[in-house]
C-alpha cells in the first residue's frame, strides 16, 4: 500500500516537472548533436562573461560531469551553483554568480524597456506567464505600478523580487476567464517543441485576458460584432503576449 505522503508528492506539480525536467535532461546528454550545441551555448556564454576560453570549456566539463551524477535536481543545482561561484574574474573583483546576475539584470532592464510601451493604460491585473526570476514583472511593478503576478512551473525568482508566483504543471494554469488585463510572455515558447502545445497554450491564455471589459480567445475575429477599436485593442494584446 503506498502511503499518504506519496500521493501527496505525486500531485505535487512542482516534484512532477522536476522529474520531467531530469528526463529531458539525460535525453539531451545521450542526444551527441544536442550535446554539442549545450557544450557551444554554454562555453559562449562564459566567455562573454569574462572567461578565458580554455577555463570556459574546463568549467563546462565539469557542469557536465555534474549534470551526469545521478543526483536529483535541487543538488544539481547546488552543486553548479557552488561551482560558478568559486570561480573569480575581473582579477577577483567579482565571481561567474555576480557577473551573470549583473548580465540578467541589464537583460530585465531591456526586455522592461521593450514591453512597457504596450502596458501603457494597463489598469487591471497582468500576468507574466513564465516569469522566470522575477525581474522583469518587478520592474514592471515598481516602475509602472502595475498589479502583476507571474506564473511558472518552479518559483525561481531572485532574492529582492516580491512579484506573487503561481506555480503550475506547465499546462494547466488554474485562474477564471478574464483574470487578467494583459499578459506577457518573453523567451518562452521556444522550450515547447509542439507547435500544436503552443498553439492550445496561446488560446488558453488569451481567455484569461479581457480588454476593456470583454473576453477574448484566439478565434474572436470570426465574432461579426467587433468594431474596428476592438480589433485594434485586440491585437496590441496579441503583440503584447508574443513579444
Amino acid at each position: 500500500m503506498k502511503s499518504a505522503d506519496s500521493k501527496i508528492a505525486k500531485s505535487d506539480p512542482r516534484l512532477e516537472e522536476t522529474s520531467k525536467m531530469l528526463e529531458r535532461l539525460q535525453e539531451a546528454l545521450e542526444n551527441p548533436d544536442t550535446l554539442e550545441k549545450i557544450e557551444s551555448d554554454f562555453t559562449t556564454t562564459f566567455e562573454e562573461l569574462g572567461l578565458e576560453s580554455a577555463q570556459a570549456s574546463r568549467l563546462y566539463k565539469e557542469i557536465e560531469q555534474t549534470l551526469r551524477s545521478g543526483e536529483d535536481l535541487d543538488e544539481i543545482e547546488g552543486k553548479i551553483f557552488d561551482l560558478l561561484q568559486n570561480i573569480e574574474i575581473e582579477r577577483g573583483r567579482k565571481n561567474l554568480v555576480e557577473s551573470l546576475n549583473q548580465a540578467l539584470a541589464e537583460r530585465a532592464e531591456t526586455i522592461f524597456e521593450q514591453v512597457s510601451p504596450y502596458l501603457k493604460g494597463i489598469e487591471g491585473r497582468v500576468l507574466d506567464f513564465g516569469a522566470g526570476d522575477g525581474e522583469v514583472a518587478e520592474l514592471i511593478k515598481d516602475e509602472m505600478g502595475i498589479a502583476i503576478e507571474g506564473a511558472d512551473i518552479r518559483d525561481y525568482r531572485n532574492n529582492g523580487v516580491s512579484v506573487p508566483i503561481k506555480i503550475f504543471d506547465g499546462e494547466h494554469l488554474d485562474v477564471p476567464d478574464g483574470t487578467y488585463q494583459a499578459a506577457i510572455v518573453i523567451n518562452v515558447l521556444h522550450h515547447e517543441v509542439d507547435n500544436e502545445k503552443i498553439s492550445l497554450f496561446e488560446e488558453k491564455l488569451l481567455e484569461t485576458i479581457k480588454v476593456k471589459g470583454k473576453k477574448w480567445s484566439s478565434r474572436v475575429e470570426k465574432s461579426k460584432e467587433l468594431k474596428d477599436e476592438d480589433v485594434k485593442e485586440l491585437e496590441k494584446f496579441v503583440k503584447l503576449i508574443t513579444v
